[in-house]
């Protein structure tokens, strides 16, 4: 039976509006990692809110991982909707060349090859209002996802929110977040897995470090965050598009 690494252990704190990190700290992140000084100090701010009371509930921050989920879902469920569409279609025009020599036929509309292609047309009609439908809804309402954004068990929402400030300050500095894989280890290594460990250091007690495929899993749900970020901002843009174009 595979054993389970301990928790990290967070330091608690009071929030404050300087964080953790001492200057001396900064100092030495700015240099080691090529980081401007004003970021690692509004990154230190940041986690001084990760470390506060203010996260503690789960069940908030999943309702918040639902919502920021919500864009990405129903892009995926539009996307199955017209793939359901080409397919339709393209079931449609077989079966309009394609007649079933059922017995005792009588009048034409007594056929059922009359009935099933009129079922195909109403079905493919349905989707294409749907996904219509859905398509512009994303862009004028909110959506949620309804379920479950994790399902990995006794999962550290804290480790979470702070992974996601420092991938934040990593990639404001046109820098990519992304990792190295050892091709004989399969280990996930790279100057994030160093700076997030770096960071991890000063606020766990007793110290601690994160293995770099849990930080690889927190760098793809973070990736995913920003692509609703970025698909939602498109969707904006094209939704003011069309409402030009129609003026």
């Amino acid at each position: 039976m595979v054993k389970r690494p301990p928790p990290t252990r967070w330091i608690m704190q009071q929030e404050t509006a300087d964080g953790p990190l001492n200057d001396t700290q900064i100092q030495q992140f700015a240099a080691d990692f090529d980081l401007p000084r004003d970021s690692l100090r509004k990154l230190s701010s940041a986690l001084g809110g990760c470390l506060s009371g203010r996260i503690v509930s789960r069940g908030i921050l999943k309702v918040v991982k639902q919502m920021e989920m919500g864009p990405s879902e129903l892009e995926k469920l539009i996307k199955e909707l017209r793939q359901a569409q080409v397919r339709l279609s393209r079931a449609s025009a077989l079966y309009s060349e394609i007649e079933v020599q059922y017995p005792k036929v009588g009048r034409s509309k007594d056929n059922p090859n009359i009935v099933f292609r009129l079922m195909l047309e109403n079905a493919l009609r349905d989707v294409s209002v749907l996904s219509g439908t859905l398509a512009r809804a994303a862009v004028k309402y909110g959506v949620h996802f309804t379920g479950e954004p994790d399902k990995r068990r006794n999962r550290d929402y804290r480790r979470t929110v702070i992974l996601g400030c420092i991938f934040d300050t990593w990639h404001a500095a046109d820098k990519n977040v992304s990792l190295t894989t050892n091709s004989v280890t399969s280990e996930r290594t790279g100057p994030l897995v160093d700076f997030t460990n770096a960071i991890v250091r000063c606020i766990t007690d007793p110290v601690s470090e994160i293995k770099g495929e849990t930080i690889w899993k927190e760098v793809q749900g973070w990736r995913e965050h920003q692509e609703s970020k970025e698909l939602y901002e498109r969707l904006k843009l094209e939704e003011a598009s069309v409402s030009t174009t129609d003026k």
